[in-house]
């Protein structure tokens, strides 16, 4: 970099490569705030690492921070939808299924062996990252039940839970 810096067209090359690396960037984290099977996580954390402008822990940190974004957007999406019941039903199809999903994904990428040895805290090698992410998503619903019953007012509360339960 500093032995062809001063030559006007390496200067060039040099701003264009960072430039596409920006723009690439850019698209990969975009990828991961959509609809992405685990194959296609695994790809592009794959390639940020390779690009090797965040440390793990960061990586760790985007990924949640991307799915996240994409979750709260099919959350909106949910909310935007229907009655207060069709609302419910909806907001907690999306929660039991993407929550799970990325939770599957986070385990999967970022697999540590010595998550098997946690202690009950949920502190692990991401240093508790996931279980925080987790935590804050789960009472963030908590909330919303508690505003949304009340609206629902028990009419076919059994119909919204009843499937959405594991047994």
């Amino acid at each position: 970099q500093t032995r062809f810096g001063s030559i006007p067209i390496m200067k060039s090359v040099q701003q264009s490569v960072e430039r596409s690396e920006g723009l690439m960037l850019q698209l990969l984290l975009n990828k991961l705030q959509s609809q992405i099977q685990l194959p296609v996580c695994l790809h592009v954390i794959g390639v940020l690492r390779r690009m090797g402008r965040q440390s793990d822990e960061h990586l760790r940190c985007l990924f949640l921070q991307c799915r996240d974004l994409w979750l709260q957007t099919s959350i909106d999406e949910a909310m935007r939808q229907g009655t207060a019941y069709q609302q419910l039903c909806k907001v907690t199809d999306v929660m039991r299924m993407h929550v799970f999903e990325i939770v599957t994904q986070y385990r999967a990428i970022f697999l540590d062996f010595s998550a098997a040895q946690d202690d009950e805290s949920g502190e692990g090698a991401d240093g508790g990252l996931l279980y925080a992410w987790a935590n804050r998503r789960v009472l963030g619903f908590i909330e919303f039940l508690e505003l949304n019953l009340k609206q629902v007012c028990g009419v076919g509360l059994s119909d919204a839970f009843g499937g959405r339960t594991y047994g």
